[in-house]
């Protein structure tokens, strides 16, 4: 009988988790992303979950050691810890990624003195698509993630680096901390294979090579760091099947080598998070984490998808009759104030421009639509100029007047467009995987309830998309279907009560006494002995902890962040607390968990 998946005994594994050998800082994160009527959608609350188990009471164990005690399927060894998180698309794998980033940069800001934390973070997208959808990361509201009391000595330290331009040279200070670089993979990729130099890289041959290198060369010199991989597939898909040995490694993986090889202690974790987390119709075996495309439909989190195919591939008779079903379909839809869009996705530019433009054209002209609402994106800036690319990043926005999007090489992984509730695929299925992503891209969740979305096909791309359905989701056409049947309306979720009217209070804190008597017990966190026993326990237990480093000063300073007291006057009571302070600072040294575990806790309820 072959072993299980990892994923699947992993959730086994979380299931019994004891929340009280996790940081108090993890626990209070979790508590916070918990608590009713917080930001996190449940898959991406339990992969944050399952991160932690790994990072922080598996971090030294390699996955395939962790298989093995579990009795699961074995991924292949790896250089660095390699977990792959496997969400559908439309379930927040992005902001999940910044979660994860945010926990790594969280425990590194509150234990420093812990070598297992990653200090700095590197976030790749496979191309410039991705890339506008990455830089989510940098706007994103970490108090949704991030307990009040917690954030504000990472919110000081973070410094974000987007590479967007062509050209652009990466700017951190070498080893500083707290750094997240967003880029895409040919940022940083390999520009040149001769690297028999001396030093980390060779003198490249021309400037694009020259800057590719001095970004990588600036990433060599940041300390700790973390790498996440958005739409891993890239990486782990095809060219997965060449990590596996089955061929030569890709740019990519070249270059997260090139970064583990050139620091003492390797990269901390490279992350990485697909929604097609199939490989020849199985589940990657690095899987650690997945929610995949059925149950994310089943679940409410995506639309339901139709599918409805023509004998035309394309033409005037294709366009007449998804315009036709589409506006039938969509009639009086305004889901959060957004006007239903429809994608067209062509093949190249001239049969846009010669058959699908014109013919789209006429179709609304006999219908009174306004060709206003026709909204161009092919990348070439005679046919898109700015403005066109401004409407197609405001699609999602009530004042938002385009409706019809004719897309060439545009739109794929990557393209966020909620109020996208059609796709039709003027084209012949040249690329299968392109019809597979063209399809879903109509399925994110808009306003209140479930709704459809629709993508529309000729009889030969349904076959295709039947396919890769299979491969990438291990999923049939009719098994997608039946997950997206409709089903009794549930409950609303109980909201939170609006914030009350802050009323001026005359309320002062209460001094810390004289003479303040500190009972420090010591304390040693316990790990998975009990789950993993035998051989593969000692290996699990955590990494021997370095000294703190703290001063009376900079342990002040850290107290008043948790207690919200006056730094000055908790350095005052600490030097006159029992059993005085140079106790107080032995007493870290030896377990630095007393400070959440004792220390805090009794300063709060002073």
């Amino acid at each position: 009988m072959p072993a299980e998946p990892l994923h699947l005994a992993l959730d086994r594994l979380a299931s019994g988790l004891d929340p009280s050998r996790l940081r108090p800082v993890s626990r209070q994160m979790l508590a916070w992303n918990a608590r009713p009527g917080a930001w996190m959608r449940p898959p991406q609350r339990a992969a944050l979950t399952r991160w932690i188990l790994l990072r922080e009471l598996l971090p030294d164990a390699p996955l395939p050691e962790v298989a093995r005690a579990l009795g699961a399927q074995a991924p292949p060894e790896a250089p660095w810890p390699d977990p792959v998180f496997a969400l559908a698309m439309g379930t927040g794998k992005t902001l999940l990624m910044a979660s994860c980033l945010l926990w790594e940069l969280l425990v590194a800001a509150w234990h420093p003195e812990d070598p297992r934390c990653a200090r700095n973070a590197l976030v790749l997208a496979p191309d410039r698509t991705v890339l506008d959808s990455l830089l989510a990361i940098r706007r994103f509201d970490r108090g949704r993630v991030l307990p009040p009391e917690l954030r504000a000595p990472l919110e000081r330290r973070l410094r974000f680096h987007a590479l967007v331009e062509p050209g652009e040279t990466l700017n951190t200070l070498d080893g500083s901390s707290f750094n997240v670089i967003i880029a895409n993979v040919q940022k940083v990729a390999l520009q040149s294979r001769r690297l028999a130099a001396p030093g980390p890289f060779e003198p490249a041959p021309d400037e694009r090579a020259l800057v590719a290198n001095q970004r990588l060369h600036k990433l060599c010199r940041l300390p700790a760091l973390a790498v996440f991989v958005d739409e891993a597939h890239h990486s782990l898909g095809r060219a997965l099947e060449r990590d596996l040995g089955l061929g030569p490694p890709g740019r990519l993986r070249e270059s997260i080598h090139r970064l583990h090889e050139a620091r003492p202690e390797g990269l901390k974790v490279c992350g990485n998070f697909t929604g097609t987390p199939y490989a020849r119709g199985q589940v990657l075996p690095q899987v650690v984490y997945r929610h995949g495309l059925a149950e994310a439909v089943e679940g409410g989190l995506l639309k339901r998808l139709r599918v409805l195919s023509s004998s035309a591939p394309r033409g005037e008779d294709f366009v007449a009759w998804v315009l036709a079903d589409f506006l039938a379909e969509t009639e009086g839809l305004r889901p959060e104030g957004l006007r239903p869009k429809l994608a067209f996705f062509a093949t190249g530019v001239e049969e846009l421009e010669q058959v699908l433009r014109p013919a789209l054209e006429r179709a609304l002209a006999a219908r009174g639509i306004p060709l206003s609402e026709v909204l161009v994106n092919v990348g070439d800036p005679k046919l898109t100029r700015g403005e066109d690319l401004a409407a197609f990043r405001a699609l999602d926005t009530p004042g938002c007047e385009k409706r019809f999007i004719l897309l060439v090489n545009k739109g794929r992984e990557g393209w966020d467009c909620r109020s996208l509730f059609g796709v039709a695929l003027h084209r012949r299925p040249r690329s299968r995987i392109f019809v597979l992503q063209a399809a879903l891209r109509c399925l994110r969740a808009v306003g209140e309830g479930q709704a459809r979305g629709t993508a529309y096909v000729s009889a030969s791309n349904a076959k295709v998309l039947s396919e890769e359905l299979r491969q990438a989701h291990g999923l049939s056409l009719p098994e997608l279907d039946v997950a997206a049947r409709p089903r009794a309306p549930r409950a609303a979720p109980q909201r939170m009560p609006p914030p009350r009217t802050p009323v001026a209070s005359t309320l002062q804190q209460r001094p810390l006494p004289d003479g303040l008597r500190l009972e420090l017990r010591p304390g040693a966190a316990q790990v998975l002995e009990q789950e993993l026993g035998g051989p593969a326990a000692r290996r699990l237990a955590p990494a021997p902890r370095g000294p703190t480093g703290w001063s009376l000063y900079s342990l002040s300073a850290l107290l008043a962040e948790a207690t919200r007291r006056s730094p000055l006057e908790l350095e005052r009571a600490l030097r006159r607390c029992a059993p005085g302070p140079e106790a107080v600072l032995e007493a870290l040294e030896q377990d630095p968990e007393l400070l959440w575990g004792a220390l805090v806790p009794q300063l709060r309820r002073l």
